[in-house]
């Protein structure tokens, strides 16, 4: 079980340096604002990753979300550390600044989707 609890919080640290990549810009669209909660992770549902790391859904669900706020500002939060940032959506891609450093992913049908290193986070709105 330790096993498990320390692949958790080791992939919500590299998921978090993940999101501190280069570039930055600010935008907005209202369509997009919204608070968007973990989905899935690495492929696995929440129900599967509650299972696999100990937890309920809910908890897990918990442990990274994003709040894309009107005039392009964001909040997000992983595994119980909170930031501010920026976000701008051009077409389907998203990007999530946080500390001046950058992060793409895509927005489509209110769900965002981060990919790093062949691992994937899954946001739902």
């Amino acid at each position: 079980m330790k096993t498990k609890r320390m692949l958790a919080v080791m992939l919500a640290v590299v998921l978090m340096m993940s999101m501190l990549v280069a570039c930055g810009s600010k935008g907005g669209s209202n369509a997009a604002v919204g608070t968007y909660k973990l989905d899935t992770i690495m492929g696995m549902s929440l129900a599967d990753a509650a299972e696999a790391f100990g937890g309920s859904e809910e908890e897990v669900a918990d442990m990274m979300k994003i709040e894309l706020k009107d005039g392009g500002k964001l909040t997000m939060t992983v595994d119980g550390e909170t930031g501010e940032g920026e976000w701008k959506l051009d077409g389907e891609k998203l990007t999530l600044t946080v500390d001046g450093e950058a992060q793409e992913a895509t927005l489509k049908d209110g769900v965002i989707t981060m990919e790093e290193e062949g691992m994937s986070v899954t946001f739902k709105k």
